[in-house]
């Protein structure tokens, strides 16, 4: 028996030993495929820009904002601080020329929380749930998550990137250009999706904030991110903006841009709220 056992033992003891060989031959092929794979599929680092890419690049930019005099949207809004997150609907319609804005987020199930009015001076909002209405100049706002210029609103909501003013553009690395001020100091860094060259993410160095672009749509020759992502990442804030449909050279009539202040909303300045 004892002798049974034994063989028994060695013979479980041997194949154990083969199975084992067998698992470590396997998994060396499969490196080795991996490896070789990896080798065969890897593609060289893309060069930077030559300056006739960034000036054809360029002139598209200076395109894309010349052709769009005023949009209408719609869609959902998201907004997360920290571990904190909530969600809205939202209506924005925009002129260029004058500078107007207007946004209408409502909840999900239909109810108004904010409406803005913005124009290059002043800033209006309604504020539903606390019925007040605040009025101040554009820059006194703290109810954007960072500060924005006009410009940037605009880029942000009308889905395209706008070059800042700059005095030289420089592509130090594959799919991305540098732009300097007079001072030479960067102003804004773009990324571009390297299949189309459209722009990926914006970069403000100086406001130390992101908006990245992406599922990109043309109407008519105008192109425009359904999907905008605003990152502050030093105070962990994010804006989320996904439409769902948008148009651009719409007429609009001026009475859109009116705010309807409900009698009962109390009067507050922006001022005010800032120093408080």
């Amino acid at each position: 028996m004892n002798t049974l056992i034994s063989k028994l033992w060695e013979k479980h003891i041997a194949v154990s030993k083969l199975n084992v060989c067998i698992r470590f031959l396997l998994a060396g092929l499969a490196l080795f495929l991996l490896q070789n794979c990896a080798l065969i599929s890897t593609k060289p680092p893309a060069v930077p820009f030559t300056p006739q890419n960034i000036t054809h690049i360029v002139s598209n930019f200076k395109e894309q904002e010349r052709q769009v005099l005023s949009f209408y949207s719609s869609g959902r809004l998201i907004f997360k601080k920290g571990i904190s997150e909530s969600e809205s609907n939202i209506l924005i319609v925009g002129t260029r020329d004058p500078f107007k804005i207007k946004i209408e987020t409502t909840h999900p199930w239909g109810r108004p929380l904010l409406h803005f009015l913005v124009s290059e001076t002043s800033f209006q909002i309604l504020s539903f749930p606390e019925k007040k209405y605040y009025l101040g100049n554009f820059c006194q706002t703290k109810f954007f998550p960072v500060r924005l210029t006009p410009t940037q609103v605009w880029s942000l909501l009308r889905g395209y990137p706008i070059l800042r003013k700059y005095n030289r553009a420089v592509s130090f690395k594959g799919n991305q250009i540098t732009f300097f001020d007079m001072k030479d100091k960067i102003v804004q860094i773009i990324d571009f999706y390297p299949q189309n060259k459209l722009p990926r993410q914006v970069s403000f160095p100086g406001q130390k904030i992101r908006i990245a672009f992406s599922n990109y749509k043309n109407e008519n020759g105008i192109c425009y991110a359904s999907n905008i992502r605003l990152s502050d990442p030093e105070v962990g804030i994010v804006l989320a903006l996904e439409l769902k449909q948008a148009a651009f050279n719409k007429t609009i009539p001026k009475t859109i841009f009116d705010l309807k202040i409900p009698r009962d909303f109390k009067l507050l300045s922006l001022q005010e709220v800032k120093e408080s």
